[in-house]
């Protein structure tokens, strides 16, 4: 198989990416969703409202370094 140099429209065609686009946004659509209702059982365990808030806004917060983190990783193993 044959090395191909894509263009971002020519890839953008492709239905391996828009399946890979698809999964990518539900994926994150979920974890989202799911994170929403994490500060309601919070509360429902006895934490404060405020409290509760500021762990969720570490998860997200986290989530956002750990993806910049992990992108980061990529691109060093790309260019050994």
């Amino acid at each position: 198989m044959g090395l191909h140099s894509w263009t971002l429209r020519q890839a953008m065609r492709t239905r391996q990416f828009q399946i890979l686009s698809l999964c990518f946004f539900f994926t994150s659509f979920i974890n989202q969703s799911v994170l929403t209702h994490h500060v309601a059982f919070f509360v429902d365990q006895g934490l404060q409202a405020l409290f509760a808030s500021y762990i969720a806004g570490l998860v997200g917060m986290v989530s956002i370094v750990g993806r910049s983190f992990g992108e980061h990783c990529q691109i060093e193993s790309e260019e050994r």
